[in-house]
């Protein structure tokens, strides 16, 4: 990511956040985002991140899955 700015901190935890785009369900942009770890797609890699709306309810996907809970 491009001008992003990095060292923004979520006041729910202490993960850092940058400014740029959702890679996730909402796509929004210039809004802070958390780096969500390397994508690899198409034979090309680069990071994917997603902002803290997002990264919740990936979470609470997560949580599903791992727990069997898949709703």
């Amino acid at each position: 990511m491009s001008g992003v700015a990095t060292g923004i901190r979520s006041r729910r935890d202490d993960r850092e956040w940058s400014t740029g785009m959702c890679w996730l369900y909402c796509r929004m942009s210039e809004i802070p985002v958390l780096r969500l770890g390397p994508i690899t797609a198409a034979g090309l890699e680069t990071g994917m991140y997603g902002c803290e709306m997002c990264v919740a309810e990936l979470e609470h996907m997560v949580k599903d899955a791992a727990t069997g809970r898949d709703t």
